[in-house]
């Protein structure tokens, strides 16, 4: 993974998605910085990693965790300022920002079939009152 010539990588980790798009969203706006990668780590965590000079990331992830804060979360950040290429390589691929490739995309599922539902009997019984099942035969005298 290419360093980024400034040289410093911020990671910003917030429980929910929405909460990682929020913060990004404002660390974006907020200093020059760029999107390094991001990651659904599991369980709902989001790892949001981001790069520039080392002041721009600093104010950047203090502006994503005013966010999310706001919002009613917490989350945990870290910088690095001129990290050695082999943490670099602890995080995620900027590929993972694209659309994941065909191999990892979910099998379409078939469209979902209605429930078939039982047969109805048709009534053998007619409106009137129905016979006696049991017949009497008559005394014989």
């Amino acid at each position: 993974m290419p360093t980024h010539p400034a040289g410093a990588v911020g990671v910003l980790e917030v429980l929910g998605r929405s909460f990682a798009i929020s913060a990004l969203d404002a660390m974006l706006k907020t200093a020059p910085v760029e999107l390094l990668s991001q990651q659904i780590v599991g369980g709902g965590l989001v790892s949001v990693a981001i790069t520039g000079d080392i002041a721009s990331v600093r104010s950047a992830l203090d502006e994503g965790v005013r966010v999310v804060s706001q919002l009613g979360s917490t989350a945990v950040i870290t910088v690095l300022g001129r990290p050695e290429p082999e943490t670099l390589e602890l995080l995620p691929s900027s590929q993972s920002r694209s659309s994941p490739s065909p191999a990892k995309q979910p099998a379409k599922r078939p469209a979902k079939q209605p429930a078939k539902q039982p047969a109805k009997r048709a009534s053998t019984r007619s409106a009137e009152k129905p016979a006696s099942r049991s017949r009497r035969t008559p005394p014989t005298t």
